[in-house]
């Protein structure tokens, strides 16, 4: 249903008269007709409705019958976008569930391991954020496949930060490694470029060839191969600190999220879907900030600060683009 078509069905919604005068002025109409048309001399010799109560006639007709059709196409638009949204929410939860199942049982290992012996620091050895972080975003990948229809090895997500140190790799899975982060952090047009230099939170192009005319996107080796066919976000996620900045990148090739235009699409992947993910990466974040912080500590008893603690990259092979 074309956005025309559900404004104008919308605006009889919400009003009740109206609506209610559409639907029911051709019955209305043709009682009149038959009860007083001989009466009110409508019709002429040949016992035809004269032209212009014709005219009334044929336009109620019309109009009732376009507003049949515009209400069957709204009732199952909205009932296909109940079903939708009843997806989606059926897929967050399984993913929240799956990376929140798999947090449970290493701690439940961990307990069960060391029930009967002393245990030093529970805290740095339990909490792995980074493998959490890596796990959180396969989860937004299947996610991403799943709603959309696009095979996982054509969705890359990386994650890039600075912490405290250089800006660095936190994660990528199945990264095209087409740009290296020196490229990425050398050219203004990049898309995360823009995020890190502030200049907006976030940026999202269902097509990266809009992208690429506004100067928000430097395109890869990969995109040329699948004629720039793809969609791209970068969010900045950080957590507060300012020596903590955190980048949050999604790409696909091959094929789109959806249409540029397409503002309902658009705000359902950033207001409903990508939310609950980001925010389970940021509590790993913070983890990884604090575990940071734990190890600094244990080091200053030595009179050794290692700034590099904490930012081992993790990549995740990924399969080849088709």
């Amino acid at each position: 249903m074309n956005s025309a078509a559900r404004i104008v069905y919308d605006y009889f919604q919400h009003r009740w008269f109206l609506s209610s005068f559409v639907l029911t002025s051709s019955t209305t109409w043709f009682s009149i007709l038959s009860i007083f048309g001989k009466d009110l001399g409508i019709h002429n010799k040949q016992n035809d409705l004269i032209p212009i109560f014709s005219y009334i006639t044929w336009t109620l007709v019309v109009v009732s019958i376009l507003f049949a059709i515009l209400k069957t196409l709204a009732d199952k638009y909205n009932e296909k976008s109940k079903n939708d949204g009843q997806y989606v929410l059926e897929k967050l939860l399984q993913s929240v569930n799956s990376g929140v199942t798999k947090k449970m049982n290493r701690f439940c290992s961990y307990i069960k391991k060391n029930n009967e012996s002393e245990v030093d620091d529970p805290f740095m050895e339990i909490t792995q954020p980074q493998e959490q972080i890596v796990s959180i975003l396969e989860n937004v990948q299947i996610t991403l496949s799943d709603l959309f229809g696009i095979r996982r090895n054509c969705i890359g997500i990386s994650i890039i930060y600075k912490h405290h140190v250089d800006w660095d790799w936190l994660c990528n899975i199945d990264n095209t490694g087409d740009l290296s982060l020196s490229d990425i952090l050398s050219n203004p047009d990049c898309t995360a470029k823009q995020i890190i230099d502030g200049k907006k939170s976030f940026i999202f192009h269902p097509d990266k060839r809009v992208g690429k005319s506004k100067n928000e996107y430097v395109s890869a080796n990969v995109d040329d191969s699948h004629n720039m066919i793809g969609s791209i976000l970068s969010q900045d996620i950080s957590i507060g600190h300012d020596d903590f900045r955190v980048v949050l990148n999604i790409s696909t090739y091959g094929q789109q999220f959806c249409e540029e235009g397409d503002e309902e699409t658009k705000k359902k992947i950033l207001n409903i879907l990508l939310p609950p993910f980001i925010m389970r990466i940021q509590l790993e974040l913070a983890l990884l900030h604090i575990k940071y912080l734990r190890e600094i500590g244990l080091v200053h008893r030595v009179g050794q600060l290692d700034h590099n603690v904490g930012s081992n990259y993790i990549k995740v092979p990924r399969q080849p683009i088709e």
